[in-house]
């Protein structure tokens, strides 16, 4: 480029030619400074958002900042991890920024004051909509007064002068919110939300901060450099186009114009060549940073694993400042004691900045820190430069970690190490105990399919499980050698293995239920034909398939994810031992060992600040466990407080917690504050002040909230505070062990009271053990009982009263049993009890423990030597031992259960598991519907066409309009004379049918509807409604969507099972309208089915009612003068002998009903009566019912064997205490092997819907 000075020393007359080369020499100068400035743009772009490990830096590179600075409306920031609110605080920190929160009551006035005053607001927690009063604010609905010069806006009914300093940010926590358009089109919506590889470079610039400072501190300084060089590049720019737009002089005579070009001109040549320079040192800066990405990696999987944690229970918040601390204190120093509080102390991070710059003082190569710059403008004046100084690097530098490959490898295990295992541990402890396997399996998977999205990035190497983290290229042949054995131990998996893991479970197995299997993995496809078609079937009998599969050596390709997959697919009831040993294998046995914690454990981890929060579950009170706490940890339990929330308490919290921060030492326990909702949001603002600059709390202060969870409870309290579950104790033994512990209810004292007799401690073990066995068997669903009872201490606590009341009315002998029974199977626990048949349930079980064979010797709990009663002399401590010997996994027969329950308990358990798991990421259900579809929406449409074309729009009556018969319509009008006298009597049973044509058209109405709506909605043609969207996201989800539950009966089927179900009852119901056309045209020679399908009828009810009805009408007695009596027909010959009976003579011969399945038994056909199940299916069809009334006053045959069976719709059962009624189809006695109270106990039932 020819120099400028030059160019005007040899031109003294100029002209329009020397004009011409002037703007040449311009426009190159500046296409010179615009190709620098480009790269410069371009390398601080890719490198600006690794700068800092704050909020600031990192939000201040993204054009969410420049939204936020220059939207026309006000913003509406959806910032769930707060980073957007700390950046705002700092920012608006000299302009006295106000923060109010959306619910807060001083709202309206402080919103006043921000508009009169100028001041910048936060209106911060916004929840989905936004308060009315608001609006005018949103709308900046100003004018203009006559006598003032600057806006006005009305708003709170108020005429308020509008500052134009005035600003407002609108700040909402919540991941996902759903603002309808009125909102959107007031507000600038921004989404604040940080995403995983955002946070992977914040914890990277941290954890390289705090073991080599010298890098990032040599990182930070060369960004901030080329940061200068371009703002360099762009005033020398902007100068020189001010120069060249407000020249009036000759373009020669502007000096000044032609010495900024030639600056610039050099200033670009200069941070050119630097820019080479600089690349060469950042490669280097970068090569040793590599080194710890593995660690921020872990980091950011592990955040957002726990992040999705919330979908299973509002309660499992967890806060991106606690999840920093936690970081850091993991990395901060490889000695455990010395770790921080894993609780939010504060927004600040002094604390680790002040270490920081202690540990960068002493680093041994703080002198590479200062390495001098030389300016290339210290020969300008300061009137001719209009920029700061800018340093350069002249040579360029060898940035070379003091720490051996060696090392850094060693301290990078130990640190992932202990990163893993502490948020396991910490996680682990705020989940309640169904969901801690899942968070073990969900850590190890999330970490094998994190291997798998890495597989063809170069960082890949860095992706490890907690005992592998990275491969140092220099780290020798024992390195290496490390590396590929944790290689073949951890594999990765691939995302249709995990969307094949996501499908639903199988409860019976066959090839033609396995197709998705095929589409997804054919490989995996041919192993489970091959495992089903063995003739030894080796799989399916051995005890550990899981062993089996990782030992056999046709399996031996196997990944362990692939072996968990078979099983669940294959052997789903073993799904969750399996899983298990798979995390033990993967990730140590101490990631299933950590799920408990002591409050002794939290109380450490605590702070005064962050408030300890436990998690109650049903029936459990903590707090003899908090005084029994304070005694152990001051000798008394005078320092605390202990307030039960509910109204009117509020005031007295205030008051307590004032008081508190006033003294040494103060405890405070709310407890229940889910019967406070009201008192939440105020509750959020003193807890938040205790964070207030200037207020120091007692270091032994500390605040105990427990709660359900509740949505009410604060958002911000959850992620601030550090969580505890509090659970009743599982299993038998643990039950047992906590009655007689120190905290019991039945302590040495009270059971080895001498003075009650020598039966006394037989007694009361017994009624201990009654409370462990009812309480114990909810874990069996709706085998153990029909509806969730809430039985609790203060039930034994009073039955133990009541038990040694009655022992010295009987002057300390034995008391009367039936007395005891009633008090309390009827009164003190009864009293919870809701449903008829638990009722009953319940009273037979306690009678199991309280009859005279209990006080015998050698009495056994569940009929063997495991359960054998203890001796009636054994004392305290022996009782002990004894419970202590007890198996940990508890026998069903011990609760008067089936051997085989725990079968289809572990089927169920792993079914929820399953279930969880789409809760947290449902899209991978989804993608079993996409197929070979590219987007959901077409996936959807197949949907919708099958649906369409498989149900029809109603029920086809009759053989139709075409067809050379009558019309269903008139053949009911023309049966009242073909069947003359017996019309009356069955004139019930088309009163019916027509009924249930009528609630299926209905509901076939609405699917065809929905699914017309729905198909517009895609194509575009209509809006989608909210109704529509939750329509779509279940049918791609094979459920059946809301506004189809809400007509259909009740069903727990799939949405293919569905289907299919509703073709059968359709069918049902068409070939029953065919019958009685035929019957008018003389071609049937009854108007009835010959066996009716219960399961078939929309309301099973009506068809009892329907049969009771027209019995008494053909016998002419009175409904309540009759009684229902059922035959089994098992015999196929007798059953053709009856049906034909029945449909020649009169329905008085009674009415065959079929459909109906024994859950928990089976039906004997060689000695005609239920028994055991001999095989391992939960369910058997009970063979045709012959159901005929007949007078009360005729008596039984024999009813001695014979149970009244409860007959519900699903296997559900009751479902719910409201809905009890209307799942409950009536009762049926039938012959039993065993007597009423073994089958009562056993919890048997009819159902009419089996989920195959």
């Amino acid at each position: 480029m020819k120099n400028i000075s030059q160019e005007i020393d040899d031109q003294k007359g100029v002209d329009e030619m020397d004009q011409m080369d002037i703007d040449e020499e311009s426009s190159r100068n500046e296409n010179n400074l615009l190709t620098t400035q480009n790269i410069l743009n371009k390398h601080v772009n890719n490198s600006i958002g690794d700068t800092d490990n704050t909020a600031a830096v990192t939000i201040k590179k993204s054009e969410n900042a420049v939204l936020v600075k220059h939207c026309t409306k006000w913003p509406l920031l959806i910032d769930p991890q707060r980073q957007a609110i700390q950046w705002i605080r700092t920012k608006e920190a000299e302009n006295n920024l106000r923060v109010i929160t959306a619910d807060d009551s001083t709202l309206l006035r402080v919103c006043e004051q921000c508009i009169r005053l100028g001041l910048p607001l936060i209106i911060e927690n916004v929840g989905e909509t936004i308060e009315s009063s608001l609006l005018p604010l949103l709308d900046r609905d100003l004018f203009k007064r006559t006598s003032s010069t600057i806006g006005t806006i009305r708003f709170n009914d108020i005429d308020i002068e509008y500052n134009p300093n005035f600003r407002v940010y609108f700040i909402t926590q919540l991941n996902n919110p759903h603002f309808l358009p009125d909102i959107c089109i007031r507000v600038t919506l921004i989404n604040f939300t940080i995403t995983q590889n955002g946070l992977e470079h914040q914890l990277l610039s941290l954890v390289v901060l705090n073991e080599e400072p010298h890098l990032e501190y040599e990182r930070k300084v060369l960004l901030e450099t080329m940061a200068q060089d371009l703002k360099s590049l762009r005033d020398y720019e902007d100068r020189t186009l001010e120069m060249l737009t407000t020249s009036e002089q000759h373009l020669l005579d502007r000096h000044d114009l032609i010495d900024n070009l030639t600056r610039s001109k050099i200033t670009s040549d200069e941070i050119s060549n630097r820019y080479h320079e600089n690349e060469s040192n950042e490669r280097q800066i970068n090569l040793a940073r590599q080194c710890y990405v593995s660690l921020a990696k872990r980091g950011s999987l592990l955040y957002f694993l726990i992040n999705h944690l919330s979908n299973l229970n509002i309660m499992y918040q967890f806060s991106l400042t606690w999840f920093q601390r936690t970081f850091h204190s993991c990395i901060l120093d490889h000695d455990t004691t010395r770790r921080m509080s894993m609780t939010n102390l504060s927004n600040d991070l002094d604390p680790l900045q002040r270490l920081t710059r202690q540990r960068r003082a002493s680093s041994l190569l703080s002198s590479l820190i200062s390495s001098p710059r030389q300016s290339i403008s210290e020969e300008l004046t300061r009137e001719q430069t209009p920029i700061n100084p800018i340093k350069t690097r002249r040579n360029t530098k060898s940035f070379v970690s003091t720490v051996t490959p060696q090392q850094r490898t060693a301290t990078l295990r130990l640190m992932v190490d202990r990163l893993t295992f502490t948020i396991y541990q910490l996680v682990s402890w705020s989940l309640f105990a169904e969901h801690q396997l899942l968070f073990s399996f969900l850590l190890t998977t999330t970490i094998e399919r994190e291997i798998n999205n890495n597989d063809d990035d170069e960082n890949n190497k860095h992706i490890t499980n907690t005992s592998d983290i990275i491969h140092e290229e220099e780290g020798g042949e024992e390195e290496e050698h490390h590396q590929q054995q944790q290689k073949t131990k951890l594999s990765f998996i691939t995302r249709n293995e995990w969307t094949c893991f996501m499908s639903p479970l199988l409860n019976t197995i066959n090839e033609d239920k396995l197709t998705f299997v095929n589409d997804l993995l054919p490989s995996l496809y041919s192993l489970c034909q091959n495992l089903l078609h063995d003739i030894n079937q080796e799989f399916f009998k051995h005890s550990n398939p899981y062993l089996y599969l990782t030992r056999h050596n046709n399996y031996s390709r196997l990944s362990r994810f692939q072996c968990i997959l078979l099983i669940k697919i294959l052997r789903p009831e073993l799904l969750l031992p399996s899983i298990s040993q798979y995390v033990a294998e993967q990730m140590g046995s101490k990631f299933l060992s950590s799920g408990f914690a002591d409050i002794q454990d939290i109380y450490t981890h605590s702070s005064p600040q962050a408030p300890i929060i436990l998690l109650l579950s049903s029936g459990t009170d903590p707090t003899n466990l908090l005084l029994r706490f304070a005694k152990e940890t001051r000798g008394s339990a005078s320092h605390l407080d202990v307030i039960s929330l509910g109204q009117g308490q509020g005031p007295k919290v205030e008051e307590v917690l004032s008081k508190a921060l006033t003294l040494k030492g103060r405890w405070i326990f709310l407890h229940n504050c889910h019967l406070s909702a009201s008192f939440m949001p105020r509750l959020r603002v003193l807890v938040n002040n205790f964070s207030k600059p200037g207020l120091e709390l007692d270091s032994q202060f500390r605040l105990f909230l427990s709660t359900k969870p509740d949505i009410h409870f604060p958002l911000e309290l959850l992620q601030l505070g550090l969580k505890m579950t509090i659970e009743w104790p599982v299993g038998l033994k643990s039950s047992l062990l906590q009655t007689f512990g120190p905290t019991g209810i039945v302590n040495e004292k009270v059971y080895d009271n001498e003075t009650l007799g020598p039966y006394w401690r037989r007694l009361v073990f017994n009624l201990a053990f009654f409370h462990a066995v009812i309480h114990e068997r909810k874990k069996f669903g709706a085998l153990g009982w029909n509806l969730s009872y809430e039985f609790n201490q203060s039930d034994l606590e009073v039955a133990v009263l009541e038990l040694e009341s009655l022992v010295r009315r009987s002057k300390n002998q034995i008391p009367s049993f039936d007395v005891f029974c009633y008090l309390a199977g009827s009164v003190i626990y009864g009293g919870r009890v809701t449903d008829e048949f638990d009722r009953r349930r319940l009273l037979r079980i306690i009678e199991r423990f309280y009859c005279p064979e209990t006080l015998k010797e050698d009495y056994s709990y569940a009929g063997d030597e495991t359960y054998k009663a203890p001796n009636l002399n054994l004392n305290f401590s022996g009782l002990l031992s004894y419970i202590n010997a007890l198996p940990d996994f508890d026998d069903p027969r011990v609760f008067g259960m089936h051997p085989n329950t725990n079968r289809a308990l572990m089927y169920v358990q792993a079914n929820q598991l399953v279930d969880m798991l789409v809760t947290i990421e449902p899209q991978y259900r989804m993608m079993i519907s996409l197929g070979t579809s590219s987007d959901s929406d077409t996936a959807c449409m197949a949907i919708i066409d099958d649906i369409t074309t498989k149900l029809p729009r109603s029920i086809e009556t009759g053989f139709g309009p075409q067809a050379r018969h009558i019309t269903f319509e008139n053949a009911l009008i023309k049966i009242s004379d073909k069947l003359e006298s017996k019309y009356h009597a069955y004139s019930v049973f088309f009163s019916l049918l027509k009924q249930e044509i009528r609630a299926y058209n209905e509901l076939l109405e609405l699917i065809h509807a929905t699914c017309h709506d729905l198909r517009r909605a895609l194509v575009g043609e209509t809006v989608v409604s909210e109704i529509l969207e939750e329509t779509q996201r279940t049918l791609l989800m094979h459920e059946m969507p809301r506004i189809w539950k809400k007509k259909s009966y009740p069903s727990t089927k799939s949405l293919r099972a569905w289907i299919a179900d509703n073709l059968v009852r359709i069918t049902f119901f068409k070939e029953w309208t065919r019958l009685i056309v035929t019957y008018v045209e003389d071609k049937n020679p009854s108007p009835l089915p010959s066996i009716f399908n219960i399961g078939a009828f929309y309301y099973p009810k009506g068809l009892f009612s329907a049969i009771l009805q027209s019995s008494a009408r053909s016998i002419g007695l009175p409904i309540d003068q009759l009684k229902f009596t059922y035959q089994v027909l098992d015999n196929n010959e007798e059953r053709q002998i009856l049906q034909s009976s029945t449909s020649i003579n009169d329905i008085a011969n009674g009415i065959t009903i079929d459909g109906i399945y024994i859950d928990g038994a089976q039906w004997d056909n060689e000695h005609h009566q239920i028994v055991d199940c001999t095989s391992q299916q939960r369910t058997h069809r009970l063979p045709p019912l012959l159901c005929k009334l007949i007078p009360k006053s005729i008596e039984d045959v024999d009813s001695t064997n014979v149970y009244e069976c409860p007959v519900y719709l699903t296997a559900l059962r009751a479902v719910s205490a409201s809905e009890a009624a209307k799942h409950l189809v009536g009762t049926i006695t039938i012959p039993c092997s065993e007597t009423e109270s073994f089958w009562t106990t056993r919890s048997i039932a009819g159902i009419l819907e089996v989920n195959e």
